[in-house]
């Protein structure tokens, strides 16, 4: 479940980091929106029975519930690469 308000931008945001994965508004759309998702999780977890009903996976639910539709694609993100880190002595 995800509830918020925001432009297309901020709910793609949050979309993307329940993802894990970058998410990218291309709808043009600027007015502020109230929503609620109700989405089933991605992985079910390894005991749990295949449920006969209940809500749709993620991707469904954005697509019945907002509306909105997904392209996969490619596109530049801008990413911060850690190539090294040390641990820098403190006092007791």
């Amino acid at each position: 479940m995800m509830r918020g308000s925001g432009n297309i931008s901020r709910i793609a945001q949050m979309i993307s980091r329940f993802l894990n994965r970058p998410v990218i508004d291309h709808t043009g759309l600027t007015e502020r929106y109230n929503f609620f998702l109700s989405f089933a999780p991605l992985v079910p977890k390894a005991d749990d029975p295949a449920p006969d009903f209940g809500p749709p996976d993620i991707f469904t639910a954005v697509e019945e519930q907002l509306g909105l539709t997904r392209q996969p694609s490619r596109a530049k993100v801008e990413v911060i690469v850690v190539e090294r880190a040390e641990r820098l002595p403190t006092e007791n």
